[in-house]
């Protein structure tokens, strides 16, 4: 008489499986999904370092995100996991970052200069750091 059907030890062992493929499909997917919303926060970055080059030829100096968006059109340049905002070293030199926020709170502040440097802000200076870019 042949019985059909699974043993405890055998739903364990699948259950085993099914959690050590977790374990590392999860971790994989929370990095890619990371990524994919620094890259928004970089296009935002980029977008404003454009918009200043403009201003800068149009005006010559270089303005706040307000008066992009009023003067040139630039639409408003926060994603929903990051805010950018400008500091200003001089009338001819710019900092714009991307403050991390809400669930990506954990990620680094990224920045571009008037330079076209890329990097992060840390302790509250610029530093040149290309790798987050990628």
């Amino acid at each position: 008489m042949g019985k059909r059907g699974f043993t405890l030890v055998e739903l364990m062992i699948v259950v085993a499986i099914i959690g050590i493929l977790a374990s590392i499909a999860i971790p994989l997917y929370t990095g890619h999904v990371k990524k994919a919303r620094r890259a928004g926060a970089i296009s935002s970055l980029q977008t404003v370092a454009l918009y200043e080059e403009k201003c800068m030829a149009e005006k010559g100096t270089y303005t706040s995100v307000a008066a992009l968006e009023n003067s040139f059109g630039m639409t408003n340049p926060d994603t929903e996991y990051y805010t950018i905002s400008l500091f200003y070293l001089s009338n001819t030199s710019f900092i714009a970052q991307a403050t991390p926020k809400g669930s990506q709170a954990g990620d680094a502040t990224l920045a571009i200069d008037s330079q076209g440097r890329l990097g992060k802000i840390t302790s509250g200076s610029f530093v040149e750091d290309k790798s987050l870019w990628r």
